[in-house]
């Protein structure tokens, strides 16, 4: 994910909110930090910048994120 998009691109929203949310403005911290990237992922999900997210976007609208089934999901492995 490119630096500029996050946090400089002018046609994405609510950046600031973004920032607050993720405790931090450096752009290292976004990545590399739990907080920080959960910030990034749900405002990406939330500004239609890549395609391939409508698919989360659909799910996080019908509130189906944690919802039945979640249980039957295998976890995402945790990157070092």
């Amino acid at each position: 994910m490119s630096e500029h998009i996050i946090l400089l691109c002018p046609l994405c929203t609510n950046q600031e909110a973004m920032l607050l949310v993720a405790g931090t403005e450096n752009y290292n911290r976004l990545l590399l930090t739990q907080k920080g990237l959960k910030a990034v992922t749900r405002w990406l999900i939330s500004q239609n910048v890549l395609d391939q997210l409508w698919v989360a976007k659909k799910i996080v609208i019908k509130g189906k994120g944690a919802g039945k089934g979640a249980s039957n999901r295998r976890p995402l492995i945790t990157l070092q």
